[in-house]
């Protein structure tokens, strides 16, 4: 016997705001209508480590990894961001997106924001 359940936008709305964003995004899969929702998550949490890995040189996956906070806080249609949490290796090279980070985080009166893993390891 198929459980046809409807859920509510409100109450998908709310779900998704409580849930991680990988979590959030992985969920989104399972409906064509709910394809989007992630995008409503208030727990924005990035690793560059748990990304790319630990061994992969800094030049190679800094592009990648601020193309990707950057599409995803431009996707963010949340009202209010709960957490905000951006973990990379500093270089002089983060200096304009750490601005535009911090700025999107006081525009989207984030609760939490995270202190950032900036180490310099990466300035040579």
């Amino acid at each position: 016997m198929m459980l046809n359940l409807k859920i509510s936008q409100r109450m998908c709305s709310a779900l998704y705001s409580k849930l991680e964003l990988k979590a959030a995004v992985k969920s989104s899969i399972l409906s064509n209508k709910r394809r989007n929702t992630w995008m409503i998550c208030s727990k924005l949490r990035f690793d560059a480590s748990k990304m790319f890995g630990k061994g992969m040189a800094w030049r190679y996956y800094i592009p990648k990894f601020t193309d990707h906070v950057n599409r995803v806080l431009k996707l963010q249609h949340g009202k209010v961001v709960e957490t905000l949490e951006i973990r990379v290796d500093f270089t002089s090279i983060l200096a304009v997106h750490l601005d535009n980070w911090v700025s999107f985080a006081a525009t989207s009166c984030t609760k939490n924001l995270s202190r950032a893993d900036l180490r310099a390891s990466g300035l040579q």
